[in-house]
């Protein structure tokens, strides 16, 4: 237990206030609000610019490759099962309405817990860290993070181009 302590007694500031900063942007999608395109669009530019700077950083190797890829696989398999885009409509103006849902934050919080134990274990064990086992670790959940932040802004996106068509459709045409 004092091991643990000391770990989270040892973590800079910034790294709380970037968790702070993530699990208010995670609380967020859990209310009914109004998205423009560009608002739904940013974070999953974020992400896969992350996403692509790690797989940089670890110099595009073969398992940081098979890990992204992989990560990927189930990032899309959640989007699949979770449908996130049958909670959205397309406004008169341009907006998606977008129902509030819970497994943004999740998906948040799993990144954010996944990429500080790779840090821990990266400062505790420098060595363990340039392993194939943390290659694909850091992969898998960036790759995951990537690929479902992107599947859910198609997802609303499509659902929400679907739904304004058949709107504005007669009854004889859908």
């Amino acid at each position: 237990m004092q091991y643990f302590v000391e770990i989270i007694a040892n973590t800079p500031f910034w790294v709380w206030v970037i968790l702070v900063a993530l699990v208010a942007l995670g609380l967020g999608q859990t209310r009914t609000e109004r998205r423009s395109f560009s608002g739904l669009v940013i974070p999953a530019v974020v992400f896969a610019v992350i996403a692509l700077a790690k797989l940089g950083y670890a110099r595009f190797a073969a398992d940081a490759l098979f890990g992204t890829l992989g990560g990927g696989v189930l990032g899309i398999a959640l989007i699949l099962l979770t449908r996130p885009g049958r909670r959205t409509e397309k406004l008169a103006d341009g907006s998606y309405l977008i129902r509030g849902e819970w497994m943004p934050l999740v998906v948040i919080l799993v990144v954010f817990v996944g990429n500080y134990f790779v840090a821990v274990i990266s400062a505790i064990a420098p060595e363990l860290a340039q392993s194939t086992a943390a290659g694909l670790a850091v992969g898998a959940i960036n790759g995951f993070s990537a690929l479902y932040m992107a599947g859910r802004t198609i997802a609303h996106l499509r659902a929400g181009q679907n739904r304004s068509d058949t709107a504005s459709r007669s009854p004889l045409e859908v």
